[in-house]
């Protein structure tokens, strides 16, 4: 028998595979150049400065 506490984990962890697989499965299949585009897009250019810094030391 589950506790209150996990089972509420549970089921937030299987409504959360539920949404991913939807959204996952809503995309259309994108070009590895357009997945860089979209990950550059989400990341943004603030980790530019850092990277660079990063590769002198």
């Amino acid at each position: 028998m589950f506790s209150g506490k996990r089972a509420a984990v549970y089921i937030h962890v299987e409504m959360s595979r539920e949404d991913s697989q939807s959204k996952v499965s809503k995309r259309d299949i994108l070009s590895r150049r357009e997945l860089e585009k979209e990950a550059a897009r989400a990341i943004g250019e603030n980790l530019e400065p850092q990277w660079k810094r990063a590769l002198h030391i």
